[in-house]
């Protein structure tokens, strides 16, 4: 399943991205983006996500549950964001970064 190209997924570092159908993807992005894991969760209006690195490895949770750990050496470091593609209300609660 192929998610489409938008400005906001330019930048080079990792993403994780969900639809509203569920499918989630975990990309490294950069001059040519490679996906890393995909799969599906229940489709839903609001999903809490979470991203964490810790040197090559980067593991996701979707509404508190496990989706993936994967290993990647692209990025080591980098600032933290948080996107919205279209014109979707969107609430950010409790974004943090350690």
């Amino acid at each position: 399943m192929g998610f489409r190209k938008a400005a906001a997924s330019r930048f080079r570092g990792y993403e994780l991205t969900v639809r509203g159908n569920g499918a989630w993807q975990i990309v490294a992005n950069g001059l040519a983006a490679v996906t890393l894991a995909s799969g599906s969760v229940a489709a839903a209006r609001t999903y809490t996500l979470s991203l964490t690195t810790r040197d090559t490895t980067i593991s996701a949770q979707i509404d508190g549950v496990h989706v993936a750990t994967v290993s990647s050496r692209a990025y080591r470091y980098g600032p933290a964001g948080l996107g919205s593609l279209g014109y979707y209300p969107v609430r950010y609660l409790g974004f943090t970064v350690r």
